[in-house]
């Protein structure tokens, strides 16, 4: 069997399940006559998926996530599989990639607006009803993950899953998917990578196959390959416990307070950003970090979306957008491979030019003093774009997908919406499952000397340095800690 006889991954049905859940979802958000265009939008990424296996994959992920939920857990997409408004509409995703604008929870009244993102509009009542408008959306191209026409079938998939629930995930795919069509990949030390079969196809076609010993959650086969030697063949599913779902859903249980409580406008929150008081906010506590956020001093959640970007990155920040900030603004530079597209095409460029850039940049390939890339740049400055920004592109090795750091930033304001208002469950919970518990004994004077030998001996955090840092700052707050109050509320489901 050759790569151009090997079966997709199919879903009987997805496509027209896929689409019907969408555009139910659509005008539950945006009213039964939804702007126009929205619904072109979603019409474009159905038109680029068609003949894929993005449908299957997409709707595998739907109900993956609508099983998860009923049992507590929750799912989150990595990459740029929720950089499209179909991930968002199935509720695989929490970005909206559209750009910012108001949305009535009531009325489904839609407004778009002039902003990076719909949690930096200011607070509006919406015309029709009175209700108060949500402000949505993060101006995200699909372009990002379906790329240009023609679309190429997904190979990987990434998941960040609810730790307590990780194996109730596997076990959802076991009973979907059947356990002789799964097999775990040869590679890391513990199974997270699983191997999805399509129908029509053996294991032995592509890789031997051995026993896994002892079974995870049903699945008994291990590929003798590693995963990424067996794509497109395969479908590969990265399933990764992610503690930080986890922590939210017990912040939320002890403080009797839901997702929809929380304000991503409120400006008592970012001031916690701008004063580098996140310590225990999963992504911007490290030096870097909090260097780039003091650059600002006006602090909103696009920021923050940048601030990600650059630091998952790689070049876009040191010796580059640091030293343009005294010539140009902030919001101005390259953070991810998004800013690159959508900045190419507002000069003119053609979609598939300024995807092409956009790749060439993000993978590290415009660093080269090659013929091709000397002859891009002066196709780029022809067509207007700055010299400063042909440069800039020119130190970048790695940028980041931007629905991928919306994600992470949003996750980061809800753990400072908590540090915020609810300071005492916050400190409690992290330091729970962060496992601190051997580190109350110490007093100051150790957690203090402690913090110093990691400080001399690494040039960058350990997990067990930050526990310290978080714990030193408790007891600087007088912040009372019983982790036992973890124990007497209601706790995640954990599957054992």
């Amino acid at each position: 069997m050759t790569e151009s006889t090997y079966p997709q991954f199919t879903i009987s049905g997805a496509d027209e399940d896929l689409t019907r859940i969408c555009k139910e979802k659509l005008q539950a958000l945006y009213g039964t006559n939804p702007p126009v265009s929205i619904v072109e939008r979603l019409n474009d990424e159905f038109s680029r998926m068609t003949g894929t296996n993005y449908s299957s994959v997409y709707m595998l992920l739907y109900y993956l996530a609508a099983h998860l939920r009923n049992a507590g857990g929750r799912i989150g997409i990595r990459g740029t599989l929720s950089s499209t408004l179909t991930s968002f509409l199935l509720g695989i995703s929490d970005i909206n990639p559209l750009p910012a604008h108001y949305r009535c929870p009531c009325c489904g009244y839609p407004e778009f607006a002039s902003a990076d993102s719909g949690y930096d509009l200011p607070a509006k009542a919406c015309p029709h009803c009175g209700s108060a408008l949500c402000g949505d959306g993060h101006n995200i191209p699909y372009e990002t993950c379906l790329g240009i026409d023609p679309v190429e079938q997904i190979e990987t998939v990434e998941i960040n899953v609810s730790a307590s629930a990780w194996k109730k995930a596997v076990c959802f795919l076991v009973d979907f998917w059947g356990a002789e069509q799964i097999a775990c990949a040869d590679e890391w030390n513990n199974p997270v990578c699983f191997m999805l079969l399509p129908d029509g196809m053996k294991f032995e076609d592509v890789t031997p196959i051995t026993e896994l010993t002892p079974s995870v959650c049903g699945v008994h086969k291990r590929t003798v390959l590693p995963g990424y030697d067996l794509v497109p063949a395969l479908l590969r599913v990265i399933l990764l416990p992610h503690c930080n779902y986890d922590v939210i859903s017990q912040l939320h249980q002890l403080t009797g307070t839901k997702p929809e409580d929380i304000d991503y406008s409120d400006p008592s929150v970012y001031q916690l950003f701008q004063n580098s008081d996140t310590c225990g906010i999963s992504g911007f506590s490290t030096d870097c970090n909090k260097e780039i956020v003091c650059t600002r001093k006006d602090i909103r959640f696009s920021d923050l979306i940048r601030v990600s970007s650059m630091t998952y990155g790689s070049g876009a920040w040191e010796n580059n957008g640091e030293n343009l900030l005294e010539s140009h603004s902030f919001r101005e530079l390259i953070t991810s491979r998004d800013d690159i597209f959508l900045a190419l095409r507002k000069y003119g460029l053609d979609p598939q030019i300024a995807y092409d850039v956009m790749e060439i940049v993000r993978k590290g390939r415009f660093c080269a003093d090659t013929d091709q890339n000397r002859k891009m740049a002066q196709k780029l400055l022809r067509k207007g774009v700055p010299e400063w920004y042909v440069e800039s592109m020119r130190k970048i090795h790695y940028l980041f997908p931007k629905a991928h750091a919306a994600h992470h930033t949003k996750t980061a304001v809800v753990l400072a919406w908590f540090k915020t208002y609810f300071p005492n469950e916050f400190y409690n919970v992290i330091l729970h499952f962060w496992e601190a518990e051997e580190l109350l004994h110490c007093n100051d004077k150790e957690l203090s000397q402690k913090l110093e030998s990691f400080e001399k001996q690494k040039h960058y955090k350990e997990p067990a340095q930050e526990v310290i840092e978080l714990l030193l700052e408790v007891r600087h707050r007088n912040v009372p800690i019983d982790l036992s109050i973890l124990y007497r509320a209601a706790r995640p489901i954990i599957i054992k």
